[in-house]
């Protein structure tokens, strides 16, 4: 997995049964309500009372939250709970900490949302650190408010993986597939319990050509990428939902990764700083999320304002509230 990354979303939201009438998010459904000083309601809520997420074993919560101009720059805590075991400290091989299934090794990851005063779409930069990130998390999280504060509206919020199809496209002609990478987290350690009942550990599977050989065959490339055949099938593993699924691209000029699984279009993984680097810092993240939104606002007619990152926020946008779906 890239170590250091961000993925990037377009989000939209339209009314039930009409998904090609995008509404404008700036006054969704002339309510005088803004979308992305509803989604920093959200984010409050949260940082408030973080989420857990039963079903998969996932914990989020909300470090920090920068509101200015017309984006939200935020850090959030993320990290995986339900396993029992200990911290090993590589290098003596000392334990440093004992933790049950109720804590989390979370890490921190910036994330930048950009979204229009009058535009139908807005932009999510999630970073990935070592292959994990909380955008699923989020926006899954976002897409259950959502729905419970505007089912009565018919109103519904939807989110894909951000893609310049006709590069993307292009790109593929020529690319080869030249690994598959599966996360999983939540590894069963009876071989013969099938439904992994009881969770106890991660597994990090990486899979290369065969010997000698520096591709997969196209025909298996291709039925990957169009979900004909799982990746975790290629590589012996039955798929599961909560699996993370990355595919390396190649064609002989830039290297690009796939995650695969994602709602919509496939989601492209841009890299920040090689793997051996230190992590960067805050404001080099931002930059080339800053960048990427730039360029964003030339290929898909992403509607900001030229000093987008500049202006206070007023009473009235910090008050619009967002309360999160929390089980139990």
């Amino acid at each position: 997995m890239a170590k250091h990354a961000y993925v990037a979303y377009k989000l939209t939201v339209t009314k039930a049964r009409q998904a090609d009438t995008l509404l404008n998010l700036g006054d969704l459904e002339a309510t005088g309500i803004d979308f992305l000083a509803l989604f920093h309601g959200f984010l409050s809520d949260v940082q408030a009372k973080p989420i857990k997420d039963e079903r998969f074993g996932r914990y989020l919560d909300i470090e920090s939250i920068s509101p200015r101009g017309r984006c939200i720059r935020f850090i959030t805590q993320y990290g995986r709970y339900g396993t029992t075991g200990r911290l090993i400290d590589t290098t003596t091989g000392d334990t440093t900490h004992d933790y049950d299934e109720d804590e989390s090794a979370v890490s921190p990851t910036r994330n930048l949302l950009a979204s229009p005063e009058s535009g139908d779409s807005a932009v999510f930069l999630a970073e990935r650190y070592g292959g994990r990130g909380a955008a699923s998390m989020i926006l899954g999280q976002f897409k259950r408010a959502f729905k419970q504060r505007f089912e009565d509206d018919n109103l519904i919020f939807n989110y894909e993986g951000l893609l310049d199809q006709a590069a993307w496209d292009k790109y593929v002609q020529n690319a080869d597939m030249t690994a598959i990478e599966v996360t999983r987290h939540g590894a069963s350690s009876d071989f013969a319990d099938g439904s992994v009942a009881k969770a106890v550990g991660k597994i990090v599977c990486a899979v290369k050509p065969r010997w000698g050989e520096r591709r997969f065959p196209r025909t298996v490339r291709d039925r990957v990428l169009s979900s004909e055949v799982k990746a975790q099938e290629v590589i012996g593993l039955k798929a599961q939902d909560d699996d993370e699924v990355e595919l390396v691209l190649n064609d002989g000029v830039q290297q690009k990764r796939l995650l695969v699984g994602q709602p919509g279009v496939p989601v492209l993984v841009y890299p920040v700083a090689d793997d051996n680097a230190d992590r960067p810092t805050d404001d080099e993240v931002y930059a080339a999320m800053r960048q990427k939104v730039s360029e964003l606002r030339t290929s898909i007619g992403l509607k900001l304002p030229y000093a987008w990152e500049a202006g206070e926020w007023g009473r009235q946008q910090l008050g619009v509230a967002l309360a999160a779906v929390r089980d139990g």
